[in-house]
């Protein structure tokens, strides 16, 4: 087999780097992606890592969290998600409140009663 001392190379450092990380490839992940963020230049990963077009406000946000004890990061989450719902809720306040006519929503609403009331007066008869 050929021997490609520039792959050689990238082979031992990644080792050392693993070694280093105590054998925990994890570990060795999260150190790696210490190191390219303290780099000051931008990333461009793709999947679920970071790209080109990351906002400031969301690099600035993984940084922050990368920086946490786990249950603070943990906290950081639920925070963000409560923060996702109430704007969701919001969104749905504003449907709901929505003077627009929307006859489908409406039959279904009339349908729904109407099917609550027959099943409440079925319970009342079997008693």
């Amino acid at each position: 087999m050929n021997c490609n001392p520039i792959l050689e190379d990238l082979y031992a450092a990644r080792e050392k780097l693993l070694r280093d990380a105590g054998g925990d490839i994890h570990q060795y992940v999260q150190e790696a992606r210490k190191r390219a963020l303290a780099s000051g230049r931008q990333l461009a990963v793709s999947g679920n890592g970071y790209n080109p077009d990351t906002s400031t406000e969301t690099q600035d946000l993984i940084r922050i969290c990368d920086a946490l004890p786990e249950a603070k990061r943990a906290e950081v989450a639920n925070f963000a998600r409560f923060l996702l719902a109430q704007q969701s809720d919001e969104r749905w306040e504003q449907i709901i409140a929505s003077p627009k006519s929307r006859p489908k929503l409406d039959a279904f609403l009339k349908d729904s009663a109407r099917e609550a009331a027959e099943h409440s007066e079925r319970g009342r008869r079997n008693k």
